[in-house]
């Protein structure tokens, strides 16, 4: 209701003023910068695609895949637009095929016992949940799962699936947001159209039983996240400045 409802009430035209009068905004995503061009008509050099980093901390090697996957990792705050009630459905399909799979939730931000609700009461054996998690223990939970699976509506950016991708951890996701500026189909993740709880479990099942595809798209993801430092995000960000300050001066 607040997103639906109080966010246009209160805050687009505001936002809507600040951007017509903006000479540089950056962006989180293609998507957000296609979105500015052809809806708001904001000229593309007033955008810049912004970048983030990847903590040096979570990149790490992995080993080489030999046999089945056998545990799933979601990471994020139990939100609708993060799909989560999609996850119970996809779990329970591919449970039905691969009875030892298991299913790790970090970083909910909620109660577990909340978490658990959504899950069929046969499932919750196989599923573990855990609200908050230190960067220690949050690099312990990417080492130890077979396949990141983060099934959003829409997703900014995506630090925790650059993080996964940097400890070389497999990937299927949605082409709704940030992701896809980062990660390359078939390469370095596997996406899906939001909401597809079909093409998601198919996805996640050829994860499951072909350990060579893991380990190509886990290389994968960790070679193409190797830029994203905080240095080269901040040089980005100046970047952006500098373009402002110099179309300041044309207006001048």
């Amino acid at each position: 209701l607040k997103n639906r409802v109080a966010t246009p009430l209160l805050r687009l035209s505001p936002i809507r003023r600040a951007l017509a009068q903006s000479d540089q905004i950056i962006v989180s995503n293609s998507d957000d910068a296609v979105f500015l061009q052809e809806r708001l008509t904001i000229a593309d050099e007033r955008i810049t695609l912004g970048a983030n980093g990847v903590n040096p901390f979570f990149v790490q090697e992995r080993s080489v895949a030999t046999q089945d996957a056998e545990t799933l990792l979601f990471v994020g705050s139990w939100l609708e637009r993060k799909g989560v009630f999609l996850i119970p459905t996809v779990f329970a399909k591919l449970k039905s095929r691969h009875p030892r799979l298991k299913l790790r939730i970090i970083g909910t931000g909620i109660a577990p016992e909340t978490v658990m609700e959504a899950f069929p009461s046969q499932l919750r054996n196989d599923i573990m949940v855990e609200a908050r998690v230190n960067d220690a223990e949050l690099l312990e939970e990417y080492k130890n799962a077979d396949i990141f699976f983060f099934p959003a509506y829409l997703e900014p950016w995506g630090l925790v699936l650059a993080e996964a991708a940097a400890t070389g951890l497999p990937i299927l996701t949605t082409n709704a947001g940030g992701p896809k500026d980062f990660l390359e189909p078939n390469q370095s993740a596997l996406f899906v159209a939001p909401g597809d709880t079909d093409a998601m479990t198919e996805g996640l099942e050829r994860l499951i039983s072909d350990p060579a595809l893991r380990t190509v798209l886990g290389d994968g993801a960790r070679r193409r996240i190797e830029q994203y430092t905080w240095e080269f995000a901040a040089k980005t960000h100046i970047a952006a400045y500098n373009k402002a300050i110099e179309l300041a001066g044309r207006h001048e």
